[in-house]
């Protein structure tokens, strides 16, 4: 994504207001270009939040909203101070409820690495897996190796422990 707020956040920033013209200073060719698409779509007021961050203070998740109404930056200025607090705790809400209640749309396990997650937690050794599944070893390290990744797993074990914690299989 080129958009410089994004990045921001990305970066450690809690909140950005997009009808900030300083944002652009130190902004690259593509998010400038960016920025003057989202404008021309009417797209100038409205702020990206960052909702949570993991230990190393990097962001996980944030949100963009846009606020159709105000016309004028002093009258998004008064909008913004009004309904922040609230718009912000509704964006964790939201937040909240996506993890909880579509984590598997969040971290897009294939069923392939579900399966064998699962088998595992269960105690089943990778070659009754691989006979249960009817796949290679070699395939079942692929569905491990990918599963680890997309939970940013370091081991086996760990993936099947996020995995379970996350209710993403069952055992």
């Amino acid at each position: 994504d080129d958009d410089i707020s994004v990045e921001l956040i990305a970066n450690g920033m809690p909140e950005v207001l997009w009808n900030d013209d300083s944002l652009l200073e130190h902004a690259t060719e593509p998010q400038q270009l960016q920025s003057e698409l989202e404008g021309d779509l009417g797209m100038k007021y409205g702020a990206s939040l960052s909702l949570n961050r993991n230990n190393a203070g990097q962001a996980i998740s944030g949100i963009g909203l846009w606020v159709g109404d105000p016309t004028s930056d002093g009258e998004f200025s008064r909008y913004w101070e009004a309904h922040r607090s609230t718009l912000r705790r509704l964006s964790f809400a939201m937040d909240e409820g996506i993890r909880r209640d579509h984590m598997s749309l969040l971290v897009n396990l294939t069923p392939r690495e579900r399966d064998c997650l699962s088998y595992l937690a269960i105690g089943l050794r990778p070659a009754e897996i691989c006979w249960t599944l009817k796949i290679s070893e070699k395939t079942f390290e692929k569905h491990i190796k990918g599963a680890k990744g997309k939970l940013r797993a370091s081991t086996r074990d760990h993936a099947v422990a996020k995995s379970l914690v996350l209710g993403l299989i069952k055992p």
